[in-house]
């Protein structure tokens, strides 16, 4: 469960941990490693910008449904490669992340 206030980069670290484990079979092979700069989310075919808070997108792009509690919890798609350059900005490290957000 995550706060509707938080944004998506904050909880990369979380993410990186729980998929590290369908990694771990074989880490001396290059292409089994996670790549934080290709990580990006989608929902319903949409990227997500990483600069809203999730309730906010939640709020965006769930609130022409007829009822929202049928959406929950909110399926996300978390993509690992094939980073959309022209669709998303990369987000930058978590200090930069924490920085924009005690400055909103």
């Amino acid at each position: 469960m995550l706060s509707r206030h938080i944004y998506f980069p904050c909880i990369v670290e979380k993410i990186s941990r729980y998929y590290s484990n369908y990694f771990k079979g074989n880490l001396n092979d290059p292409t089994n490693n996670i790549n934080l700069n290709n990580l990006w989310f989608e929902y319903e075919s949409i990227p997500l910008k990483w600069h809203y808070p999730i309730g906010v997108l939640y709020d965006l792009y769930t609130s022409s449904l007829s009822t929202s509690s049928s959406h929950l919890p909110w399926q996300i798609i978390v993509h690992l490669s094939k980073f959309p350059e022209s669709e998303l900005i990369r987000f930058p490290d978590i200090e930069c992340i924490e920085s924009h957000y005690m400055t909103t």
